[in-house]
């Protein structure tokens, strides 16, 4: 496998992954137990795990910062609901950029510049999604 394609597959995971973890998060906050220990465990997960992949997407974005925020302290409802309205629109972005690098065929330096994916990136993203799964698991 060539390193084009390691980008891809890696970017293709991530994009199922994020909405995974989007999905999971707006379960727990549907939930009735959402001020629960298991679901606010839940939540912080999921905020890790936006703050890694949006903070090496996007930059210093405005759903990094809340994710940084939400991932440190316990946060109100509207926050969590700004905090994935934020990550919707974000992530959309730059999966649209991806999208359309991938419909010219870009060059590898580009996939590079747009992808931002080592093997430390990789591992991080996959480390961080486990959690959300584990959790997710437990919390039922």
């Amino acid at each position: 496998m060539n390193e084009l394609q390691v980008i891809r597959e890696h970017l293709a995971t991530q994009r199922r992954h994020l909405s995974e973890v989007i999905q999971a998060c707006s379960a727990a906050l549907q939930g009735s137990a959402a001020e629960g220990t298991e679901t606010q465990a839940l939540l912080r997960a999921c905020a890790s795990y936006f703050e890694l992949a949006l903070g090496r997407l996007a930059g210093n974005s405005e759903a990094a910062a809340l994710a940084r925020r939400a991932s440190a302290s316990a946060q109100p409802l509207s926050s969590w609901q700004a905090l994935l309205a934020a990550v919707h629109a974000e992530s959309g972005q730059w999966f649209d950029a991806i999208d359309a690098l991938a419909s010219r065929d870009g060059p590898l330096l580009q996939w590079r510049q747009i992808a931002h994916v080592d093997a430390d990136t990789i591992l991080g993203e996959r480390q961080r999604f486990e959690r959300v799964q584990a959790l997710r698991t437990a919390h039922g």
